[in-house]
């Protein structure tokens, strides 16, 4: 894979791989190399469901921006404010 991922695991029983990038960050991949999950989740367990995701949508192919969007959905520090309430600065890169 030419040095793009920093840690690969065994392909499952659906032939896709879980890859994990140099910026700490998940995504799948198939036996050809071909992602099939852009790396840009936050955890293994996030590129799982959006996995399954993708299934019970027939989605065979996202885009970069849609994977991101699911795991700013799911990811906990995204999440820990409510609308009204004023964000710290550390929230505002979000």
């Amino acid at each position: 894979f030419d040095g793009k991922f920093t840690n690969v695991t065994n392909f499952d029983e659906s032939g896709r791989a879980t890859v994990k990038n140099s910026k700490g960050l998940y995504g799948s991949i198939a036996p050809t190399g071909k992602e099939i999950v852009p790396a840009v989740m936050s955890s293994p367990d996030i590129v799982s469901d959006f996995i399954d995701y993708m299934t019970e949508n027939s989605l065979n192919e996202v885009k970069a921006i849609d994977a991101y969007r699911f795991n700013v959905k799911r990811v906990s520090v995204t999440n820990k404010v409510h609308l009204s309430d004023r964000l710290s600065n550390e929230m505002w890169d979000f």
